[in-house]
């Protein structure tokens, strides 16, 4: 079965939503770290995200939020650095990943480049049936894996709900 995991990272937590082929939420899952320090918070987020990485059975497609630039240099530097291990555990189990602009996302899955974080909820929630009680970056990252299935469908030919 194939599946579209998107993936919002900062350098505090790690929040991912999966898709079915139906482009339906099948589950979401946060990493987070209780460690004060960025090194050790890092290694932290990784390592829970490596191991979910490695219980993945099914083949799945994976869209992580491009780093986005912060007013502290050290802020956008350690975003960098956990999206960077994010790749690095999904390269090591061969896994299909694309890297997409806050952006290109929005504009696609919300129809708006530079729509607010309430109007990424209000969507989410009307397209995906999600209760609204969720941390917003459970939004972001639904949206996100809206554009994996949207954009990495239509590159494949469905026949007879099999990936041929």
């Amino acid at each position: 079965m194939k599946y579209f995991l998107g993936l919002d990272c900062s350098s505090k937590s790690i929040h991912g939503t999966i898709l079915n082929i139906e482009g339906k939420v099948v589950s979401f899952f946060a990493c987070t770290s209780p460690e004060k320090k960025v090194d050790d918070r890092f290694y932290d987020l990784i390592h829970q995200f490596q191991n979910i990485v490695e219980n993945l059975r099914d083949e799945y497609i994976v869209a992580i939020e491009k780093a986005i630039y912060r007013q502290n240099a050290l802020a956008t530097i350690g975003i960098a650095q956990v999206i960077a291990g994010v790749k690095l555990a999904l390269k090591g189990k061969e896994i299909e990943h694309y890297v997409v602009d806050n952006k290109t996302w929005k504009r696609l899955t919300v129809g708006n480049g530079n729509c607010t974080k309430d109007q990424i909820k209000a969507y989410a929630i009307k397209r995906w049936n999600l209760p609204d009680n969720l941390v917003q970056d459970f939004y972001d990252s639904v949206g996100i894996a809206g554009w994996c299935w949207k954009e990495c469908f239509a590159e494949y030919i469905l026949e007879d709900k099999k990936w041929i």
